[in-house]
């Protein structure tokens, strides 16, 4: 059993590729596997030198590897691939969701191709969207990709997920950069559900109550979040030894004193159901959060969703920006602590 050595498809010929219709998906739960394998030999070998392997322990490793074996033989002359196969393979980890049931909903929401060929990969979409999770899952670099999907080449893995990118972007950019008039009619809804998460919250000395007669108008909450990045421009303009460098201009252009980075700042307006309602950006962070306000014209687009409405819903922020019509900033602690949600999809860097 510890010369055993899996006829996956990397080891097949071209014409039996096919035939066995290995893909990246299936080597992860074949590695796994044989992981697996190599354990119970180095088991029964230990109990081996420490006098210790007994009959009945002997029958239960040698069913288990039998076992084993019948499942990588079973992967490698495969069904048509389905997400429940991973159940046991660190699925959260790997994919960032909690059940394969809720990948398959995803896979069918987003409408990926079947099995398909781009440029001269074949794959399929599931295929598609497991490598783009991984590689969206902090903090997984090409490397680590490679490593989760054996046998698949960098330069497939970095086509799928662009591949992946341009058809979200081509596909469902729409649900966030212009959905307002999809959530508009529901900002009645999104304010009942901040007023009463204000009436509910766990410290009492912060609850807030509204009689029935004054209406509650904050419906979200607003703020910008800034994405380092290296340093731009900190090179030669040409080739050569004597070559003129990069004007310090540029890394200013992209440099905030207050956070000491280089990066991009985007602004959002989040709702209390987890969505957003606006993304704008991005911009340079050395820009202010009025700046983002004032480009992003927010207030004019809240203006006009509620043209005609006799109760104008407003949003909520921190005290970097300005009182108006349509924005809030000053509620008192319990305010202040339910506008900490905003924070929860900037957390990219603890997930």
């Amino acid at each position: 059993m510890s010369s055993y050595k899996l006829n996956t498809r990397r080891y097949l010929a071209l014409k039996l590729r096919d035939v066995y219709g290995i893909s990246a998906a299936d080597m992860v739960v074949v590695k796994s596997l044989t992981d697996c394998l190599l354990n119970t030999t180095k088991l029964k070998k230990c109990l081996t030198k420490t006098g210790r392997l007994t009959e009945e322990r002997s029958s239960v490793i040698k069913k288990v590897q039998l076992l084993i074996v019948h499942h990588i033989h079973h992967r490698v002359r495969r069904d048509p691939y389905k997400f429940t196969d991973f159940i046991h393979y660190n699925f959260s980890g790997l994919f960032r969701f909690r059940s394969p049931e809720d990948l398959q909903r995803l896979y069918e929401g987003l409408q990926l191709p079947g099995p398909t060929r781009l440029r001269t990969y074949k794959t399929t979409g599931q295929e598609i969207l497991m490598v783009s999770l991984v590689r969206l899952s902090y903090p997984h670099r090409w490397e680590d990709v490679e490593r989760i999907f054996v046998g698949m080449k960098r330069w497939k893995l970095q086509y799928l997920f662009y591949w992946f990118l341009d058809y979200m972007i081509e596909n469902w950019s729409y649900l966030i950069l212009n959905n307002r008039d999809y959530w508009t009619p529901q900002i009645p809804n999104m304010a009942r559900a901040i007023e009463m998460k204000l009436a509910t919250l766990p410290n009492p000395d912060y609850r807030l109550f509204f009689p029935d007669d004054v209406p509650f108008t904050i419906f979200g909450f607003i703020d910008n979040t800034m994405h380092a990045m290296c340093r731009p421009g900190g090179g030669s303009i040409t080739g050569g030894v004597q070559a003129e460098r990069v004007p310090k201009l540029v890394q200013q252009a992209w440099w905030t004193g207050w956070k000491k980075l280089h990066g991009l700042k985007m602004q959002t307006v989040f709702l209390p159901n987890g969505m957003d309602f606006e993304v704008w950006g991005p911009v340079s962070c050395r820009h202010n959060d009025n700046y983002t306000l004032a480009m992003s014209n927010i207030l004019g687009k809240l203006e006009q969703c509620q043209e005609g409405n006799p109760l104008k819903y407003a949003m909520f922020s921190d005290s970097a920006y300005m009182d108006d019509d349509y924005l809030l900033t000053s509620g008192g602690r319990g305010m202040s602590s339910a506008r900490e949600s905003v924070e929860w999809e900037y957390c990219h860097e603890s997930s």
